[in-house]
């Protein structure tokens, strides 16, 4: 695959101008297995799903998935120069004109495994540069598209929520805590107890550190009701 990789890292992907999916089977199971807590086994499947994608010269959009996911899931095994390794060939990926539309997608990747990286800063800045677009993965992992409500609940907010989580650990806890609140007060976010109880945790994290104790312990207590519920 050292052409292709070689190509990737030079900013030159008009090599994947095809939509090969044989590669996605590989990438949900490594979705699965980062969502399970197996890291060593999302690796195993996300590397798999890669090699595919490098080799069948897939769209683009795939490889930037496949990266995030690899990427990822080195992070989060501990693997910092694996991790970075990866993240490097995902940010040499163009996505101008007219790639722009998966430009949300790559940003998000990056921001995910900058986050478990713990370089918050670098995630927030990728973050804003996502402007929050609504990104085409979902197509092609599902075969179908969010719409209505759920455009918030399962994409909207999970980046919302990231944005938030990370002015909190860079520190600006005040931001944070209005861009919470604000999540709070939208109907769509109980929807979505994977991030909901997180929300309400670091709601807790943010009071407790403001003294207000009794604030920090009803959050508490309802981001574990949320999370035993999930």
């Amino acid at each position: 695959f050292s052409r292709v990789e070689r190509n990737i890292q030079e900013g030159d992907t008009k090599l994947f101008g095809f939509f090969d999916v044989s590669s996605t089977p590989y990438l949900i199971r490594a979705e699965a297995a980062l969502d399970f807590g197996e890291y060593a086994r999302a690796v195993e499947e996300a590397k798999k799903g890669y090699e595919i994608a490098v080799a069948t010269h897939a769209h683009k959009q795939l490889l930037i998935f496949a990266l995030g996911e690899l990427s990822l899931a080195h992070a989060l095994t501990g693997n910092k120069a694996e991790a970075e390794k990866y993240a490097k060939l995902l940010e040499k990926i163009g996505t101008f004109y007219p790639d722009n539309g998966i430009k949300p997608d790559k940003m998000n990747a990056l921001a995910r495994t900058y986050m478990a990286l713990g370089d918050y800063s670098k995630a927030l800045k990728k973050l804003r540069a996502s402007d929050y677009g609504f990104g085409l993965m979902a197509n092609v992992i599902t075969g179908t598209s969010f719409v209505g409500e759920s455009i918030f609940t399962y994409n909207e907010l999970p980046k919302r929520f990231m944005t938030n989580k990370c002015l909190y650990e860079t520190g600006r806890a005040a931001e944070a805590k209005s861009g919470y609140e604000k999540l709070l007060k939208h109907p769509g976010t109980v929807s979505n107890g994977d991030v909901y109880w997180m929300i309400l945790f670091d709601l807790g994290r943010i009071s407790e550190a403001e003294g207000n104790l009794d604030q920090a312990v009803d959050y508490y207590e309802k981001a574990v009701t949320v999370f035993e519920e999930q």
